[in-house]
């Protein structure tokens, strides 16, 4: 290959383990063993400290559906989660599935790097879709549970009675926060479940929109408690309430899964639903 004569002398001075160039070479070859890649791009992790290159390198090991344990042996979690966010706010909706499952592969390995990656993930869908009703309560439930699940395996339980939530992180008290104001509307008591969407918003303004939509939503129910289902519909929907709970009973999980999916598509605005879909989550932990 010919280069132009002012490229020759930067050209000539590259040593061949170059970490870009090897990256490159990588990248432009989709014939390359998938264990020679791999082997290739932790090279050039380890020899680069270039953030732009090494989010690079993440960012094919993902789309070529490589292991990722061995990069976090190399990043480490602070470094990793500017990465991810820098990521996960570049890449489209609706190309996001890759690093989905990446992620849920690395809660497995590298249980803190996979965390921030599904933080990152649920944040991206609560700020950037269009959820509203139960879709959002949903969302927003996913959220508070993978920010505290997480920040229960690093603190002791004594640190999360009430009394000492200002000793935690700010985006732990907003999933607390959040918590209780689910609870509130699984036990329909929608004026305190306001109150906390309130309390928890300045712990995390990042969610800004997604918690005024949720107190929005949660008015609109106050004022407009009637259903617009009609009287079959909602026969039809309370007999699949009874065969849910009847599936959970004998501990038929997967079962109750599609039940539960079926009835959320139904019944978008039921906010009892999100009481079952709540005991449904905690059967499946215990499972």
């Amino acid at each position: 290959m010919q280069y132009p004569d002012i490229f020759k002398p930067a050209i000539e001075n590259l040593s061949f383990d170059n970490a870009y160039l090897l990256f490159q070479k990588a990248m432009l070859n989709p014939d390359m063993e998938k264990q020679k890649k791999q082997t290739t791009l932790l090279y050039c992790m380890k020899q680069t400290i270039s953030p732009f290159l090494r989010l690079q390198i993440i960012k094919e090991a993902i789309l070529a559906d490589m292991i990722l344990t061995d990069y976090t042996k190399i990043i480490n979690l602070d470094n990793w989660k500017q990465y991810m966010q820098q990521l996960i706010e570049d890449t489209p909706l609706s190309e996001l599935m890759q690093i989905e499952n990446a992620a849920k592969k690395l809660k497995n390995t590298a249980p803190p790097y996979g965390f921030w990656m599904e933080k990152y993930l649920l944040e991206k869908k609560l700020m950037r879709t269009h959820l509203a009703g139960h879709e959002l309560l949903s969302a927003l439930s996913d959220y508070a549970e993978c920010i505290l699940s997480y920040y229960k395996g690093l603190y002791r339980e004594e640190l999360f009675q009430k009394s000492k939530w200002n000793l935690l992180p700010d985006d732990c008290k907003f999933a607390l926060l959040t918590s209780d104001a689910l609870n509130n509307i699984a036990k329909q008591r929608l004026t305190e479940s306001v109150k906390a969407f309130r309390h928890a918003l300045p712990f995390y303004p990042t969610l800004t929109g997604a918690v005024h939509e949720v107190i929005r939503y949660l008015k609109n129910s106050m004022n407009n408690p009637a259903s617009n289902a009609g009287e079959q519909f909602q026969r039809i929907a309370e007999q699949m309430k009874s065969t849910f709970v009847l599936l959970i009973g004998q501990q038929q999980y997967k079962e109750a899964v599609s039940v539960m999916e079926q009835l959320c598509r139904l019944l978008p605005e039921d906010l009892e639903l999100l009481r079952l879909r709540q005991e449904l989550l905690l059967k499946l932990n215990e499972f």
